[in-house]
């Protein structure tokens, strides 16, 4: 009782911070589960909006690996854990977030989903399709040019898979980006092939007749 009347008086007065570590508190030692769950949440909130990031991730790992349902507030907390760990610069965290958002959409029937968490799970697919685009672009088209050919077709078909899917949620912004990236990474791949490197060993007919296969490919 002591802890919960010194998370309303902080409230009361605009002390976020001691607010949302008493939440914390709460959310270990009441014995009702609802109560867990929104003084967890609340907590996790009252650290984001104060720029407390760290504590905020801490909250939100901490409600998406005990409460996974319900399954909005479930995937608004997977989503904010990878705007949080953008803001810290934690990239690589934020895309593993986004892999579960990704993940966990692919499970759920359409009946529990609704229009904020088919916004979150397209955002997800972008990310993941961007991530993947940029790894195509990394990938230059020279010895050895079977396995980097291979490397390159894999996570192009990789990124077209991830904005196809994120069209598929009927959101305009990525729906828009999705079709215009695919159009693109088309382009780029045929403009990869005709730069790609031509290997030394052939004659000047054969160079000919590997630069006219390799335009018809393109």
């Amino acid at each position: 009782d002591v802890t919960k009347k010194l998370s309303v008086a902080y409230l009361n007065s605009k002390q976020d911070i001691a607010a949302a570590q008493e939440l914390e508190k709460l959310s270990g030692n009441d014995e009702s589960l609802e109560y867990k769950m929104a003084s967890l949440l609340k907590a996790a909130q009252l650290y984001q909006n104060n720029k407390e990031y760290t504590s905020a991730i801490r909250a939100y790992e901490d409600y998406v690996k005990q409460y996974p349902k319900p399954f909005s507030d479930y995937i608004e907390s997977l989503y904010q854990l990878t705007i949080l760990n953008q803001q810290i610069k934690k990239n690589k965290k934020s895309l593993v977030w986004q892999k579960k958002i990704f993940s966990v959409d692919k499970q759920m029937p359409n009946s529990i989903k609704n229009s904020r968490s088919n916004f979150i799970a397209s955002n997800a697919a972008m990310a993941l399709a961007r991530d993947n685009n940029n790894a195509f672009s990394r990938v230059k088209l020279k010895k050895p040019l079977k396995k980097n050919l291979k490397l390159k077709k894999k996570t192009m078909q990789a990124s077209v898979n991830y904005y196809a899917k994120a069209s598929s949620y009927g959101i305009a912004e990525t729906a828009t980006e999705a079709t215009y990236s695919i159009a693109k990474i088309y382009n780029d791949f045929s403009q990869s092939l005709l730069n790609s490197e031509i290997p030394k060993h052939l004659d000047e007919d054969q160079r000919e007749q590997y630069t006219f296969l390799l335009e018809d490919q393109a």
